[in-house]
């Protein structure tokens, strides 16, 4: 309810991403759309530690709708937590610069 005070549903953001999956994804979806940023990045967060469902749903697809948020901190932190969710397995982490992907020969600058 978005007449509740933000601490009662930044609550409620944590309390359904512990429901089961498609449960919790609807309610992480409908409190993507909370006119408070806190709450939307807490809904990104919450996402992003959801684990994958035995149907293959899982939280990206609030980040997807996150990453398009109206808040520049939002929409980076979903498009973070993507990346982070996406990445290939066995790989470290992906780079948050173009340039690191490449060896240092390859930069430009050789550096």
């Amino acid at each position: 309810r978005l007449s509740a005070p933000v601490s009662e549903r930044l609550l409620a953001v944590e309390a359904g991403g512990r429901l089961a999956s498609a449960e919790a994804i609807a309610v992480l979806l409908q409190a993507a759309r909370d006119p408070e940023p806190l709450v939307r990045r807490l809904v990104a967060e919450t996402a992003a530690e959801m684990p994958a469902a035995a149907d293959g749903s899982s939280g990206a697809v609030v980040l997807r709708v996150l990453v398009s948020d109206r808040d520049p901190a939002v929409r980076a932190r979903a498009a973070a937590l993507l990346a982070r969710m996406t990445w290939p397995a066995g790989l470290a982490s992906p780079p948050s610069q173009a340039g690191e992907a490449l060896p240092a020969a390859a930069r430009p600058g050789g550096r």
